[in-house]
């Protein structure tokens, strides 16, 4: 049974505390909030037996093995420091860090220490996009020309110190565009190597970008596109990839958080035509378990920090493109497949 201890309480660490109270082989036995009250909520909602009111204290405790940090943007590093400087196990939330150099100390820190570092990029955990990845690694849909995905948010309130950008790091991309970003290089098993983007903020009120559009190149010769919007309807989220002979398309498996459709995978390879509907399943959960097995010796976790690293330098580049009006070239060398 691994111990689970967590750093902050807000709506993804919900979700993480349901799912750690759902695995099998996971006890949540910590949780950490500078504000009494919501720690205090926190813990009756979750039947977690203790709360601290500093990190150095819950770190210290010598029952947790593992610590899940969904702090703001910004204070990532530091908690990562001080959760591999007391011999924890980490998840960290996406974004990673708000910069490249940030999460690179990030990984030194957690390698320093020999501690196990890895990225709350859960939509890798859903069948659907696993079996797109192993099609596509396969070559049952030929070479592959194009993919694209997309997120289109419904109204919903987000944390109060996105308004801060010196916290948040930007808006949409951040929020929610950085999980189809790593989607695509997980099915892909391809490292981006130009992106051409316009980012725009639509809605002036906002404090951050919420609409970016972008083109995407990889070094294995694909393209892929990516929409991300905080104002525009859609049907459904997910992610499409198609070959030289072949195509599959991931339905509704990137809208846990607000759809209540099931999710389905439909593709035509090189031996067969298909199509599944899921029973939903519950990618925390799944992401949780993962993350036990990795700790455990069992297996390797899906999104290692590596990944979280790729994804900033993406992301960047988005920026730096849609600033400069042309497109940015990412130097970059692939990764080992996990």
């Amino acid at each position: 049974m691994h111990s689970w201890g967590l750093i902050g309480s807000g709506r993804v660490s919900e979700q993480m505390a349901a799912a750690i109270n759902k695995s099998s082989d996971a006890n949540l036995v910590a949780i950490f909030s500078p504000t009494q009250v919501n720690r205090e909520k926190f813990a009756a909602k979750f039947e977690v037996p203790k709360t601290f009111e500093s990190i150095e204290d819950l770190l210290a405790d010598p029952e947790i093995e593992i610590v899940y940090i969904a702090s703001p943007n910004n204070m990532h590093e530091e908690h990562v420091r001080l959760a591999a400087a007391a011999g924890k196990q980490i998840l960290c939330e996406k974004p990673l860090a708000n910069e490249v150099a940030a999460a690179q100390r990030m990984i030194a820190y957690a390698e320093s220490a020999g501690v196990k570092f890895g990225v709350g990029f859960q939509y890798r955990q859903h069948p659907a996009h696993q079996k797109i990845k192993s099609l596509v690694s396969n070559g049952e849909l030929g070479e592959i020309v194009f993919a694209d995905s997309a997120v289109h948010l419904p109204p919903m309130p987000y944390p109060a110190w996105y308004s801060d950008q010196d916290i948040a790091g930007g808006g949409v991309l951040p929020m929610t565009g950085v999980h189809r970003l790593d989607l695509l290089r997980y099915v892909l098993s391809a490292e981006v190597t130009e992106v051409s983007a316009f980012v725009e903020k639509r809605d002036q009120s906002l404090p951050f970008e919420d609409t970016v559009t972008a083109m995407l190149k990889f070094d294995s010769g694909a393209s892929a596109t990516v929409r991300f919007s905080m104002n525009a309807s859609s049907s459904g989220e997910g992610i499409s990839v198609n070959g030289r002979t072949g195509w599959a398309v991931a339905k509704d498996t990137t809208s846990q958080w607000w759809s209540k459709k099931p999710s389905s995978i439909e593709f035509q390879s090189s031996t067969e035509t298909h199509s599944h509907t899921y029973s939903e399943p519950d990618l925390y959960q799944l992401q949780v378990e993962d993350f036990n097995n990795w700790v455990a010796g069992k297996s390797e976790f899906a999104c290692q920090a590596i990944d979280g690293l790729k994804a900033i330098e993406v992301t960047l580049a988005i920026r730096e493109s849609s600033l400069r009006n042309q497109p940015v070239k990412i130097a970059t060398t692939k990764q080992e497949e996990k």
